[in-house]
């Protein structure tokens, strides 16, 4: 065996396991998983589950895919303040993939219908973006891997040029198994919104021939026509339909069930390039979903300066600090009342993320989710191994807020309520982009961060005022 596996993995204490499931929720390449056995099981390594309470309970780690980051290890909360999850140096005989193989061949995770979608019973749905290429620790791929568990086989993405096309489909490797196609950035919007306009195009037909048709499967037909948005009852309706009965619909059978269209792209691509489309689509009124994997830098091109780059921060072209502000791309979504607008951080909130989640697709028109996504090129001092405790650091400090509108309530939610600005300071001294400012810009720094900082604390007052409202 030749496979270039981490120095080191992760090794599951299942003693110690409260099984809630965060270690598989901020794996970047979805290679850590809990998994649900029958209680006959040959597999030995178990505990009994909280959820439900007639299986058993494991952990397993794809170790030929794992990138050793750690993310899972750092998280874990552990019982009684000890780790149920422990970084240990690779061996051959101790960490074996066919421990993974078995739990994922023989597992009956499909069989848990969970009442509520939580952070814990999310993560036994199985991902549609596993074992990609991304960076070790990367801050954006957690996202799109909790996003395909969230709606699996109904969604479609369209996808921008960045790290999100050279992770999600570099060949050979292909991570994702459900319909994915890339697009420049500086198109991506209208090409999402493109697809999104050719399957309504073919559901209107399957509704015209239902229409026309009722009288030959009258139950079946108007079941569909009234609950054509309804995922769960077209799938019903799609199992019974007979295809040789009618023989029109054959080549329409993938547009009977409803579609989750996902416009996904970095803030090059939302901030920069490709804004004047994502402005479009949200003028529209379509059914359509944008994720912005925000790293508020050009991660994939070689680190430069967005408009989604914080003052102060170095990057390429801002090697002195850049001295304007960060584009406050979700306060300029809002001004159309229609959109849906969320930030997001699942270093802060992972529940938070799974409710917009729900939120977003829910609302029939255009929602715009940014998320933040620590990345490589922040510089983090304590490593990417502990990029989701920095994350974390991100939104208690106030450097970027959590929140959420929804238009269909017309309400709008401040999600970071606890928001301590006497931690700004020590946010920023942990990463390099803004640690090293003093070393290249030692007359301008404090004046540049402390700009930086102001108009955090002023954008947080603008926001609880919206809250307040």
């Amino acid at each position: 065996d030749k496979r270039d596996i981490a120095e080191n993995v992760p090794c599951w204490i299942s003693e110690n396991c409260i099984e809630c499931n965060q270690c598989a929720f901020v794996c970047p390449h979805a290679v850590i998983r809990p998994f649900l056995l029958d209680n006959d099981t040959e597999y030995e390594d178990t505990i009994d589950s909280i959820m439900p309470k007639d299986k058993k309970f494991a952990i397993g780690v794809s170790y030929k895919d794992c990138t050793g980051c750690g993310l899972c290890a750092n998280v874990c909360p552990g019982k009684a303040g000890k780790k149920a999850l422990e970084m240990k140096k690779y061996d051959r005989d101790e960490f074996k993939q066919d421990k993974f193989d078995y739990l994922f061949k023989n597992n009956v995770n499909d069989s848990f219908k969970p009442p509520i979608m939580n952070v814990r019973n999310e993560s036994f749905k199985m991902p549609k973006f596993e074992f990609s290429g991304a960076c070790a620790g990367c801050g954006e791929t957690a996202y799109i891997k909790n996003l395909t568990q969230m709606f699996g086989d109904n969604m479609l993405v369209a996808n921008a040029t960045g790290c999100s096309s050279i992770y999600g489909g570099s060949c050979p490797s292909m991570p994702y198994s459900i319909p994915w196609a890339s697009s420049l950035f500086e198109d991506n919007s209208e090409y999402g919104l493109g697809i999104l306009t050719g399957i309504n195009i073919n559901r209107d037909k399957v509704k015209t021939y239902m229409e026309n048709n009722i009288s030959r499967d009258k139950e079946l037909f108007k079941k569909w026509l009234n609950n054509s948005n309804n995922y769960d009852i077209c799938k019903e309706v799609y199992d019974k339909i007979d295809f040789n009965k009618h023989k029109e619909l054959t080549e329409l059978e993938d547009y009977i069930l409803p579609k989750s269209m996902w416009i996904i792209g970095g803030d090059g691509f939302a901030y920069d390039i490709g804004y004047g489309g994502l402005d479009h689509v949200l003028s529209r009124k379509e059914n359509i979903n944008i994720l912005i994997l925000d790293t508020e830098v050009y991660s994939n091109t070689g680190g430069q300066s967005s408009k989604s780059s914080n003052m102060g921060s170095i990057a390429s072209f801002t090697a002195s600090g850049k001295d304007n502000y960060k584009k406050d791309l979700a306060k300029i979504a809002m001004c159309y009342p229609h959109v849906y607008v969320a930030c997001v951080n699942i270093g802060y909130d992972k529940e938070h993320y799974l409710r917009v989640l729900r939120e977003a697709n829910e609302h029939k028109g255009p929602s715009l989710i940014i998320a933040y996504s620590s990345c490589i090129e922040h510089g983090i001092k304590a490593g990417m191994d502990h990029s989701v405790e920095n994350a974390y650091l991100a939104s208690k400090c106030g450097y970027f807020l959590t929140f959420s509108y929804n238009p269909d309530t017309m309400k709008f939610n401040l999600n970071s309520k606890d928001v301590d600005f006497d931690k700004y300071d020590e946010f920023l001294s942990g990463e390099n982009r803004y640690a090293n400012l003093k070393k290249v810009n030692s007359t301008g720094a404090r004046e540049l961060l402390d700009n930086q900082k102001e108009w955090a604390m002023k954008r947080y007052e603008y926001y609880k005022k919206l809250e307040d409202e």
